[in-house]
Formats: C-alpha cells, structure tokens, sequence
C-alpha cells in the first residue's frame, strides 16, 4: 500500500509567511525514511482485504474491551467508541532521544519551578517570573504554601502534548501537570495493536512500554509515609460520568490498585482512610484524577462532591502521599510558558531544549502590545478555563476582535497569545478500501514519572490525528479527546525485551485480606448488578412467552388466550412496576404495541430496557472488576439491548418473531454472564453481595410471578384448562418445566407446582434455595469487630426461611371459596416480598449507607432557600 501525494497546505493566517506541515514519512528529497520501511513493508504483504481485516480486528477488540471516551455535549451518546488507527506513528531512534532528552529537562524544570512557587518564590522575587501570572490563577492554591511532599521529585508525573515544526524540531503545545491523562490509552492501543499486528510488531523491533509502568508503580510505593513495603495506594477518580473513566477503572486493575471516589475516602484523625465494607482501611498514596481544586470541599471549592474534606490537612501532616501533589494546576497556566525559557536558564543554566510556541503574555506591556498588533494572526489562550476558550484570532471577524481586545485590556494579565504551529504529518489509513494512505497531522502525548535521578519517558506515547480526510490540518486538541488515535513506535537500536510487571517481594500478604477490602461505593454497584442481572433475566423470559402466545394464539384457541393473557401481563406488571388497563375492557383491546410499551419503554422504572440500561451503567461503574471476556459479554448484552430500543412491531413483518429471536439472543449473554461471574469470581465478600443481590432479586421475581400467574385475586376458580395453561408457562418462564415433567411425569397439578418453585431446596429457581443461600451470605458479610449479636439481616433472612419450612404444598394450594382466592398462598407470598424487601434495606443500611459523602453548606444553604 502506497502512500498517498502530500495535500495541499491549509490557509495561513493572515502575516504568517510559512506553515507548512513537514513529512514524517518522506526525506524533502520524496525518498521514504528509512525507519518506515519495515512496517510499510509488511503492509504491502498484507494487501487490501488483510488490512482491512485487521482495522475489523482492531475496532472488534476496542468495542469488546468497553474501550469508550466521553465528549461532552456529543448527541450520538454519551459514550464514545475509542478509535485507533492501524497505522502508527513510527519515530526513529535518534529522533526519540532527541525528544526524549527535552522531555526530561522540561519535567526537571517544571518540578523545581513548583518547589520554588510553594517555597522561597525566589523566582518571583527576580522577576524572572511574573507574580501577577501565578496569583491570579486558580490553580496557585494557597493552602498549599510550604506544604512539604515526600520524595526528591514533587512533581511525579508529567505529561505533555508534542509535535513536530515545519523545522523538523520538536515542540510542546502544551504541558499537563495536575492528574495527566492518557497513559491507559496509549497502553490500550499498544496491547491491542500488538495482537492484531504481531509480526509487525516483531520485525518493526519497538520499545516496550511495560517498564513505564512498573517504574510507575515503584514510584508511587516510595512516597508511601509508611508501609512503603506493601503501601495501600487507591487511584481516586472523579465517577462514571467522567470522560476518562474507562482509563481510571484500566489502570488500578492493571496496576493493582483500589479504584474509588471522594465519597469511599474518609479523614480521621489527620489521616486518610478507605470506607471499605469491612470497615476503615488506611490509605497511603492517592492517585488523583480529580482537578486540585475539587479534592478537598473543606480548604478549597466547597461545592465539591468529587473530594475529600480534610484531604489538604492530611497531606500537611504528611500522613497520605498525594500524586500528583495539590496545588500543581498552576504550572499549566499558558503564561509562565512564556518565561520557561528564562525559568530553565535560570535554574539549570542551560537553555530549554524542548521549547512550545513562541508565546506571549498580555501582562507586560511589551508583550500586550505586540499581540494587539497581531492579534488577527495570533491564538489567543485564557490562562485558566475559568476565563474562556482558546481563541483563534485569525477567524474572529473584526467586530469579534474587537470585542475581545476590550475583553483582554480590562484584565491582560489574564491572556496569552501564541503563534500558530503546523504539527508535522504522517501517514494514516483512509476510510474508503483499497486507497492510498493519507498524510495526517499529528501530534503525541508524552508521559514521565520521576525516579530516584531524574524522570523517566515512556517510550511511545499517545498519539492523535488532528486532521480531516483530506490530510488538512484541524486544530490540534488542547484536551484528550476523541480524535483518530494511534500508537506511538519508537524502534529500539538493539532487540528490545520484554519487562514483567510484577515485582518481587518479601511481604506476603494475605489473599482474602486484600479481596475483602471493598470500597463501599463498589460494594453497592455490585449489589445492583446482581439485582438488575436477575430481573432483565426475568423480564426477558416472560416477555418471550408472551410473545410466543401472541404467536401461537390460534394453537391455543381465544377462549384460552383471553383468560390467560391478564394473569400473565399481571405478572408482568409485577416484575416491571408498569401500569395495567382498569379494566378488563380495555385489557382486551391490548396489542403488541401496548405490550412492547409496558416492557420496553426506557422511561417506565422497570422496564426491560431500562433494567439492561441499568445493568450496564452498574456494571461500567465497577469497570475493574471484570475481566475481558466478562467485558465482552456485557458489551453483547449492550448490543442486544440496542436492538431491543430499535425494535417495532409496526415496522416488522415478522411480528413478534423477531421480538423472540431478540430476546433469545439477550437471554443467551445474560446467562453467559451469570456463568462468568459464578465460574470466575472468587468468593470474596464482592462476589457475595453480587451474588446477594441475585437471590434476592430472584426471589422477588418469582413472588410476583406467582403472584400475578398463578395467585391472582378472582372472582371465581380458573378453569383447567386455563390453570394447566399458566402453570405451564410460569415453570418455563421460572426454567423449571422440564424438571416438573422429569419429575412428575404427569399432568400439571397446583401442589406440585409450588412445591418444586417455592419449597424444593434442590431446584436453583426455588425460593427455598434462594433463602438458604441469601442465609449462607449472610453470615459471610463482615461484621463489626468483636460483635456477637445476629445483624438484622441475618435476622430476617432466618425468618424468611423459617417461615417458608413451616409451609405445606398442599395447604398453599388450597382454594378459599370464601376469599374466593388462594388465601394462604397470597399471605405467604406477600409476607416473603415483604421480608426480603426489608432485607434489601438493611443490607444498604448496614454497608452502603455511609457511602455518601457529608452534603457542603453551601449547596445545604442553596437548598433551603
């Protein structure tokens, strides 16, 4: 596959003589490099249909792995799907070393810049950096001042954005220093780019970037204040909604570490502590990706529900290790790039060898005056987002600069301005098959964390496609999000070997110790998950028989259909929350449309699709706790359930047979993920509140079931036909009707239906079994230390099994002609719906409860007013 000519350069900004983009694939003289020659070598064996093949492969793998980005304001969803490029971005080892020896200087500077500011500011002193550019941004936190951090480096990890000019030099457009994000990306893209180009990958000799992160975790180890041998480090994210979530959840489970939020943390007595359902564990290192100034509603934005109150004081003490430390969102302010240079010759004495854009700060008058003159050929940068977008002066209309001239004059040591910068380009694979390569702008996360003697650079990096089809340069991003991603290959100078991520050590630690610690936030997700798995499995059988009695109706006769129908959609109304017609007028006028509304419909609390909805959201909220095939059946479930939402009985002329195929399919991931979980999971206290949640799950399901099917409030006896007719669909939507027919091997009888449903403890679909199940579980959830006494869900389970043992199949089957209903039956199904009700609340009283974080006052005053 041959690459495609270069396109034509994008339009300059006005006074810009020259930007164009330099070749990352070709010499000037239009001979390739020879550093690409291996990989593109290998893409002409492929061929065409190979490639395409592959690219199938990548984005298979990216959607199976859950791998999602979220781009606020995107109406295509809330989730993104990660795309990644076949093609990386092949760099050459001379070229690395260059990149890599700026990247280390520039982390150095950056870190004793932060010493100096929370310090002696003697930079500020010598003008060398402008007081007005550090105080008035948020990111200088004053509580912060003098605060001490463990270890040589304070400033941990360093990111930066990087690309080449036209020049061939490397730059950065930008350096992130408060929670740098990206690194599970990049390393995404390498495992997954390393299976679906193997040989490639081999013969291409890359970097490996496994050490990175074993340096990483070395690291944050040696800023443990204590038990720096076996230190608990957690990695504190924002939630769910975040953008990066998916990268928070991958790297604590690829590093080992406990995901959680600012609501599982707690501070007590100056030090920090995990809110785990065993009880307080302590925590030693905190790797944050929260923004600095939502970390601690007590000492910095009170509003916060993403921190921890009393987190600075903590870190004051110097008894949690914060990474990176608080406080580090200053240097990212665009106006000491403006001075970096003289930062670097100040305290190094050397010039700075990776310098970004030429940049300006509107706060001298120098400098104002000269972006003023130019500002129609200048990128204007707020110094915090507080203050607005960056702004690209050459697109603003003159009325537009004019306005923002008024804006940058009232307060200019709020501004910075840089010149444009065309990021090189290499090539990309296009959309359409069998086409040539494109030629793409690009531009590279890179990554560092510090060791003992200076900083360590991830060989690769993130990198992101900036341009559009036509290989014109788009903007480059200032934030991670989702353009065409690519992996990054630096091509070692000798065979490059692979590095372990384990580590060796004396510390033996105790397995069920480590599984039990629980944060409590997780604890209840997985709760949920095991309920919401249970009742879409409930909901997905009925609905498949009622679906199979709209198709077979004539086989059936109407008589038959017509009594049946408003038990069943009774059970359904049971299991849904759903309403039902007032009548059984207008129950008879019920159609498929009428039926899909009441199990399908996103908005009704138990609907099928919200359930599955549900079930997902749980699921991708204790993302780290499942592993990748458990991961794909999930993502199959979530496919499932797209075509469930998209689903029309109007628009299908297969009717309901397609509803039935649909749910099949639905039916079959949520099995396999039920057999993940139960084949896969050890039995730690995790597993047994998912599994908590199942039982108890299961077991409502089934009372309503009864309760709608088989125990409704009549006016009179149903006929036995009718009878035989709902027994038999409520053991095969309850997946007991062939052990009845083993069993019984005759007609279906009353009693022998609710012996084996409700009191056979050998049947897993019983409530019998659910209950000595839900008993067991019971006693294996962690208790306050040194506590003898029964908890009250222990208590109720107890009652709940004691009371179905004192039950008799042939005394619940009895007809009151009185009542004229199955009195004993409806009490006792109504009394167990109640005590397992009443168990889901305690269990959430007793270890979700606390879960909460403390509401901030100000939001408290907000309310009541």
């Amino acid at each position: 596959m041959q690459p495609a000519p270069a396109a034509p350069a994008p339009p300059l900004p006005p006074g810009v003589d020259r930007l164009l983009a330099l070749d990352e694939l070709r010499a000037p003289d239009g001979s390739l490099h020879p550093h690409w020659s291996a990989f593109l070598a290998s893409l002409e064996r492929m061929g065409p249909d190979e490639v395409g093949r592959r690219r199938l492969d990548i984005r298979r793998l990216l959607r199976e792995n859950g791998v999602t980005f979220h781009v606020h304001g995107d109406p295509s969803g809330r989730h993104r799907p990660w795309e990644l490029d076949l093609v990386p971005w092949v760099i050459a080892p001379a070229d690395w070393e260059q990149l890599e020896a700026g990247l280390t200087q520039r982390a150095m500077v950056l870190d004793l810049l932060f010493k100096d500011l929370y310090g002696p500011r003697m930079l500020l002193r010598e003008r060398v950096v402008p007081a007005e550019a550090v105080f008035s941004h948020p990111g200088f936190l004053r509580t912060c001042d003098k605060m001490h951090h463990r270890g040589e480096r304070q400033l941990v990890f360093h990111s930066a954005d990087c690309c080449r000019d036209p020049d061939g030099r490397f730059r950065v457009l930008r350096d992130f220093t408060q929670s740098p994000t990206g690194s599970g990306y990049a390393l995404e893209n390498r495992t997954v780019l390393a299976r679906v180009l193997p040989d490639v990958f081999r013969d291409c000799n890359v970097e490996r970037i496994s050490h990175f992160f074993r340096a990483m975790r070395d690291t944050l180890a040696r800023l443990a204040p204590r038990r720096r041998d076996d230190p608990r480090i957690v990695l504190l994210t924002p939630g769910p909604e975040h953008e990066t979530y998916f990268e928070h959840a991958y790297l604590a489970a690829y590093l080992g570490y406990t995901l959680v939020q600012g609501e599982d943390l707690t501070v007590r007595d100056g030090a920090v502590w995990l809110k785990s359902i065993g009880g307080l564990e302590p925590v030693d290192v905190i790797l944050r990706r929260v923004t600095d100034v939502l970390c601690d509603p007590l000492e910095l934005q009170e509003d916060s529900r993403h921190g921890v109150a009393g987190l600075v004081e903590a870190v004051r003490l110097q008894h949690v290790a914060v990474a990176n430390p608080l406080g580090s969102g200053v240097l990212e302010n665009p106006g000491l790039a403006a001075c970096l240079d003289r930062v670097c010759r100040r305290l190094l004495g050397e010039d700075l060898l990776l310098p970004g854009p030429r940049t300006w700060w509107c706060g001298t008058a120098e400098d104002k005056r000269y972006i003023f003159e130019h500002l129609d050929s200048l990128k204007i940068l707020p110094i915090a987002p507080q203050h607005g977008a960056p702004v690209d002066g050459w697109r603003l209309s003159r009325a537009e600069r004019q306005a923002l001239q008024r804006r940058m004059a009232a307060a200019p040591f709020l501004f910075a301005a840089q010149e444009p910068l065309e990021p090189s380009a290499a090539p990309s694979l296009p959309e359409t098959e069998h086409a040539p390569l494109l030629s793409r702008p690009v531009v590279v996360r890179t990554f560092l964390t510090a060791k003992d003697d200076g900083y360590m650079v991830m060989p690769g990096g993130l990198t992101r496609s900036v341009g559009n089809e036509h290989g014109a340069a788009d903007e480059p991003l200032q934030e991670l999000s989702q353009e065409l991603s690519k992996d990054t290959w630096v091509r070692a100078r000798a065979r490059a070997q692979h590095v372990s991520l384990w580590t060796s050590s004396d510390v033996v630690r105790e397995p069920w110790a480590v599984d039990n610690v629980l944060p409590s936030l997780a604890a209840e997700n997985l709760f949920w998950v095991g309920r919401y798995l249970e009742r879409a499995t409930a909901c997905a059988r009925l609905l498949r028989v009622l679906a199979n009695l709209f198709n077979h109706s004539d086989t059936l006769g109407p008589e038959t259909e017509r009594e049946c129908l408003p038990h069943l959609l009774q059970a359904l109304a049971n299991l849904t929350g759903g309403p039902l017609p007032a009548s059984p007028e207008e129950l008879s006028q019920w159609s498929e449309q009428e039926l899909r509304a009441l199990a399908l419909d996103p908005q009704l609390g138990g609907s099928l699709s919200r359930t599955l909805r549900l079930l997902a959201s749980n699921a991708y909220a204790v993302r780290d706790r499942w592993s990748a095939d458990t991961w794909r059946v999930i993502d199959a479930i979530q496919e499932h359930a797209e075509a469930l939402a998209g689903y029309s009985p109007l628009q299908e002329h297969a009717g309901m047979e397609r509803l039935q195929a649909i749910l099949d399919l639905l039916l079959t991931s949520l099995i396999a993920f039920t057999g993940y979980t139960m084949e896969s999971m050890t039995r730690a206290v995790g597993w047994v509140l998912l599994d908590t949640g199942r039982r108890m799950e299961r077991g409502l399901m089934l009372i309503g079931m009864l309760q709608g099917a088989l125990a409704p409030h009549t006016p009179q006896q149903l006929s036995e036909s009718v009878a035989q007719q709902l027994m038999e669909m409520t053991l095969s939507t309850l997946e007991s009707l062939i052990t009845y027919r083993r069993r019984y091997r005759s007609q279906l009888r009353l009693e022998q239906t609710l012996d084996l449903l409700l009191l056979d403890e050998t049947n897993p679909r019983s409530l019998a079994f659910q209950l000595e199940q839900l008993r067991s579980h019971m006693q294996a959830l962690p208790r306050p230390r040194r506590s003898s006494r029964t908890s009250p869900e222990e208590r109720l389970a107890l009652e709940a099994y004691a009371s179905l043992k004192r039950m008799d199949a042939l005394e619940l089957a009895r007809y009151s002609t009185r009542t004229r209903r199955h009195e004993v039956l409806h009490t006792f199904l109504a009394d167990q719906f109640r005590l397992l009700a009443a168990m889901s609340d305690a269990i959430s009283l007793s270890f979700f409860s606390h879960a909460g974080g403390p509401t901030p006052l100000a939001r408290r005053r907000a309310t009541t007013l």
